[in-house]
């Protein structure tokens, strides 16, 4: 009976093998599967269930900026515009600054805080096209660029918020840190194989 105990011995020396390759099957199939669960909630998150833009595209009253003296009526009207903008009259405040600017076109500061006033009064549009403006005349106004990616935001329109919100953290602003918060609410996958 020399050969069922041979069997026996090809039997249990193969027992580590098969629990091994079960073992590596299992682990296999426990990756996938929190693999899936994690593609599958940010896949939710973020694609299937609404993203609260109006709570993202927020902006709190940003301080009167410091703007030049321009001389004669312009600086009366910037100075009852900021009386304006103090008292949270913003539609009134982006109507005076309107005036300001006809008066002075190629004033950058004007047309941001012009950009800014527009928005807090939800206009959006007339946000827009001020922001850009004042971005054309001076790239460097951080503070424009900000409200302007909330502008693109509140108007779900992604990729331009996004670019802006990025441009804010490439230039290490004072807002780097809120734009890297808010690309993670819109854009989860925003920062795999980027430098920053």
């Amino acid at each position: 009976q020399p050969a069922p105990a041979a069997d026996n011995i090809n039997w249990l020396g193969r027992l580590p093998v098969v629990w091994h390759q079960r073992l590596r099957i299992a682990a296999r199939l426990a990756l996938a599967a929190v693999l899936l669960l994690t593609v599958g909630s940010w896949f939710l998150k973020y694609f299937v269930l609404p993203i609260d833009y109006k709570q993202l595209a927020s902006v709190q009253p940003l301080p009167w900026p410091m703007v030049t003296p321009l001389g004669g009526e312009a600086d009366t009207l910037v100075a009852q515009a900021r009386q304006q903008y103090l008292e949270m009259k913003y539609q009134g405040a982006s109507h005076t600054l309107a005036e300001a600017i006809g008066l002075n076109p190629t004033t950058a500061t004007l047309k941001y805080i012009h950009g800014v006033s527009s928005y807090l009064a939800n206009d959006t549009d007339a946000a827009i096209v001020q922001l850009e403006a004042a971005l054309q005349l001076d790239s460097e106004l951080d503070d424009a660029r900000w409200c302007l990616a909330h502008a693109y935001l509140k108007k779900h329109d992604r990729e331009k918020a996004i670019s802006h919100f990025a441009q804010l953290i490439e230039v290490k602003s004072p807002y780097e840190s809120r734009s890297r918060d808010i690309l993670k609410a819109i854009d989860p996958f925003y920062f795999l194989g980027r430098g920053f």
